[in-house]
């Protein structure tokens, strides 16, 4: 009776000892699939974060996107509202229209100016004077990073320029000889003329007078509205060549 109850005892001991186990791996596996669970809602959190954050630069670069075409539409009209009279909406017959090929294959074909319109609008790379010279490269760099757009305000502005001192232009009668001159001008902020220069004379002294006369009455030009244009505008020398073809009949 003895060894039967011990052998119960053990027996009683031995499952004890089992459901222990048991309870043990039962809690170790609770645990182990409770660490899974956490890794798995990181995991799902921080998926979500990225797409989140994915998200927010697709939408920051949308707006971006949108805020380019709305500049570019307002440049475009820009420059639009300044190949037209005033008056009555109509295009101006003889507004510049230069533009390099990408913006000429953007926004269509568009009428290049004649040989003389360019060349009353021609900008001359040699500098007369430090200050001149100063602004010239100065002027350069900020020419070379307008983009297509801002170009073609800044171009507008220069032959719009050109075109406003030629129209005060007094010249003197041809002689049948040939000269050549190039006349150069610096803008303060306003666009009032700061500074005039000979950088060649013509070696007619009443054409080179002419000139010098039609740039002081002139007093200042018009600046675009564009901040790019605008400042490349008032940095860089502005110069005007002319020749015998000017001088009148």
């Amino acid at each position: 009776a003895k060894k039967a109850e011990q052998a119960k005892k053990a027996e009683q001991a031995k499952k004890a000892e089992q459901a222990k186990k048991a309870e043990q791996a039962k809690k170790a596996e609770q645990a182990k699939k409770a660490e899974q669970a956490k890794k798995a809602e990181q995991a799902k959190k921080a998926e979500q974060a990225k797409k989140a954050e994915q998200a927010k630069k697709a939408e920051q670069a949308k707006k971006a996107e949108q805020a380019k075409k709305v500049g570019e539409g307002k440049k475009t009209e820009q420059v639009k509202k300044s190949q037209t009279d005033g008056k009555n909406g109509k295009p101006v017959k003889d507004a510049q229209k230069l533009v390099d090929g990408i913006a000429a294959q953007r926004y269509g074909s568009m009428k290049q100016l004649n040989e003389r319109e360019l060349k009353r609008a021609l900008i001359e790379t040699s500098g007369a004077g430090v200050v001149f010279k100063k602004r010239e490269v100065d002027g350069m760099r900020l020419i070379q990073g307008l983009n297509p757009l801002e170009k073609q305000i800044f171009n507008q502005a220069l032959y719009s320029g050109a075109k406003r001192i030629t129209s005060f232009l007094d010249a003197p009668k041809k002689d049948g000889k040939s000269y050549r001159g190039v006349i150069s001008i610096l803008l303060d902020s306003k666009g009032l003329i700061s500074s005039i220069g000979f950088k060649k004379r013509s070696g007619n002294d009443e054409l080179d007078a002419a000139f010098y006369n039609a740039v002081v009455a002139t007093g200042a030009i018009q600046l675009p509205d564009d901040p790019e244009a605008r400042r490349a505008l008032t940095t860089f020398p502005l110069s005007l060549t002319y020749d015998e073809s000017d001088m009148a009949d």
